[in-house]
Order: C-alpha cells, then structure tokens, then sequence
C-alpha cells in the first residue's frame, strides 16, 4: 500500500480487509481526481 494512502486510513484502524481494500480504492480515485483538477487548473493559465 503506498504511504499516503496508508497515512489516511491507517488511523481507521480497519480490521476487515474487503473494506480496506474499498477504502483504498477510493483514496486512489479521489487523490487522481484531485490532482487531475489542479493540473486542468494550472493548464488554463
């Protein structure tokens, strides 16, 4: 698992693993949507 993913669910806690893997997946996503919105953001300049 990659370190900033583990930093942000880590303090879950969570104990099952189809939920971590769930949780991670959307870290994954969401992390990728931010940094797409910031490059688009940057680009229009």
């Amino acid at each position: 698992m990659r370190p900033e993913i583990k930093q942000l669910i880590g303090f879950n806690e969570i104990r099952n693993f189809p939920t971590l893997v769930n949780k991670s997946r959307i870290c994954d996503e969401d992390t990728k949507a931010k940094a797409n919105y910031y490059k688009a953001a940057n680009e229009k300049r």
